[in-house]
């Protein structure tokens, strides 16, 4: 009876359970109108692209590609007539589309190929397995210009492969934002020229905890590694990502997180005469840069030299997290550099190496992206991180962190350890899927779909400051792709949904019916994924 009823009051919204199930759309669109009546698509699909720009018409092609796989038909491009028009109309949001469809034929309008692309993959989620779309008219915008998802392949090391499927994954529910995290204590991943040794040392671990949703938890007792990517993998990962409309970014995490590196070049930590070993288990270390050398600040502006010439997004990830400052506190060359600055406290010379990092990024025609402790740590120095403008990315205290930064008058996005971290535990039964990061305490979907990432402004100009949002996972305890899909989704939907959807039109008992109809196309595709919130 309670079913019943919850069915018959969804009924009655504007974008009701009825029309989202037939037209199956996540995330929801920004708004949308139900016809009678469906669009039989022929077994020969043709594409009317008449008086379109090569790039428009480039994107087509594209479509027609994915789409004849998916369906193995045939499937072309035509200037005269076709079962899909496309139109082409200035003033559109960069990301927005018009879809109209018909029992004759649809009409697919945007202003730019990013929304033709996004208009596209609504095409490609509404289609039945009769090959027919549901009559309907989408006027559809994000809400968020940011819609990321981050990945951590220090802790475990994932295959460019396995990258590029996560890929094709956020494209299809509209993500535009890869963040890829390439360093850390426990591994680097990605290769430097200058310094050989960070892709052979500091990417070898001397053990490894792995993580099995069947074994459960155990020591390998032998080293993992040496795992890295080629230059060449990179640049195969970047160029895919631009085909799905998704910016690539990088994180190279200093000066703390940095225990990888300096065990492959001891010479820029603080105790260079001790011996430095890549981590095996998570948790913070005091092996940080020694940022009062200043070899060691040109080693760090040197790797990121090199990460530049490989990535050409705008923006590079310098992570400025969980660092702590004894290190500093007992070494000679950064009493000296406090001495110089006129600090006695140590947590600004993390400040001292944001700015002077920050702006050899703005130099260079970057712009510095930093995790929020970089403005919530104590005794920050908030004038100098203040002055190479970085997007602040907040994770915790996530709320408190996007104030400070609105306060500062910086961007900032929100990616809530409590909400988006879809690394942690998901909602029980976990079966023997026990190992997962945070599982005596999980997040399960609801909670991540409910969230609110805006709670933090207390006034709504402070919103204008907000780039978008992220769901991030971190990697201790997830060894491979089985597992990290499982965990992701659909945690990873709902917060697609965060940052695509108007806020006032999320249900979650929607969501979870727009869920179970998607796991055909998940199991197709080979897609591991919790069930746990279809019962």
């Amino acid at each position: 009876m309670r079913h019943l009823i919850l069915s018959l009051c969804l009924a009655v919204f504007t974008i009701g359970a009825k029309a989202q199930l037939a037209v199956n759309l996540t995330p929801k669109p920004k708004s949308l109108t139900v016809s009678t009546g469906k669009l039989v698509l022929p077994n020969k699909l043709t594409i009317k692209c008449k008086s379109m720009p090569d790039s428009i018409v480039n994107e087509a092609r594209l479509f027609a590609e994915q789409y004849s796989k998916e369906r193995g038909t045939k499937t072309k491009l035509a200037k005269r007539k076709g079962t899909i028009a496309l139109e082409q109309r200035s003033g559109m949001p960069a990301e927005g589309y018009r879809l109209v469809i018909t029992p004759s034929g649809a009409t697919l309008t945007a202003t730019t190929t990013a929304g033709f692309f996004y208009g596209f993959q609504s095409i490609l989620k509404m289609v039945a397995d009769d090959g027919s779309l549901p009559c309907c008219t989408i006027d559809d915008a994000p809400k968020w210009g940011y819609r990321g998802f981050m990945l951590d392949v220090s802790r475990h090391f994932f295959s460019a492969a396995e990258v590029k499927r996560f890929l094709d994954l956020m494209a299809r529910y509209k993500m535009n934002a890869f963040h890829w995290h390439l360093t850390d204590d426990q591994g680097w991943r990605i290769p430097i020229d200058k310094y050989p040794k960070l892709t052979t040392v500091g990417a070898t671990a001397p053990n490894l905890r792995m993580n099995d949703m069947v074994k459960g938890s155990w020591m390998t007792d032998k080293p993992y590694g040496p795992y890295s990517y080629t230059k060449d993998e990179i640049r195969d990962v970047i160029a895919y990502a631009k085909r799905l409309h998704i910016e690539v970014i990088p994180e190279v995490d200093m000066p703390g997180h940095f225990v990888a590196a300096l065990a492959a070049y001891p010479e820029y930590s603080c105790t260079p005469n001790e011996k430095h070993e890549v981590w095996v288990n998570g948790g913070i270390s005091e092996d940080v840069l020694n940022v009062g050398n200043p070899a060691a600040v040109q080693f760090a502006k040197d790797v990121l030299t090199e990460v530049m010439q490989l990535f050409p997004t705008k923006y590079i990830h310098i992570g400025g997290d969980e660092c702590p400052v004894k290190a500093w506190q007992d070494n000679a060359d950064c009493k000296a550099l406090m001495a110089k600055l006129g600090t006695d406290k140590p947590r600004q010379l993390q400040s001292w190496f944001i700015r002077e990092i920050g702006q050899f990024l703005i130099d260079n025609g970057r712009r510095p992206i930093l995790w929020n402790e970089s403005v919530t740590a104590g005794n920050a120095n908030l004038d100098w991180v203040k002055e190479v403008n970085p997007i602040i990315f907040s994770w915790f205290p996530a709320e408190d962190g996007c104030r400070k930064a609105a306060e500062l008058g910086l961007q900032t996005m929100m990616t809530s350890y409590s909400a988006y971290y879809i690394c942690r535990g998901q909602e029980p039964p976990m079966t023997k899927a026990t190992v997962a990061r945070g599982t005596s305490n999980p997040i399960y979907t609801k909670t991540t779909y409910n969230y609110d990432p805006t709670k933090w402004a207390a006034k709504p100009e402070q919103l204008d400051l907000m780039t978008g949002v992220q769901a991030t996972f971190w990697a201790e305890h997830v060894v491979d792709s089985c597992y990290l899909e499982w965990l992701a989704l659909p945690r990873l939907f709902a917060v697609a949904e965060a940052g695509w959807s108007p806020a006032e039109q999320k249900n979650f008992e929607d969501f979870r019916q727009r869920f179970a109809a998607d796991t055909t196309w998940l199991r197709r595709n080979n897609y591991q994924f919790c069930p746990n919130i279809l019962k």
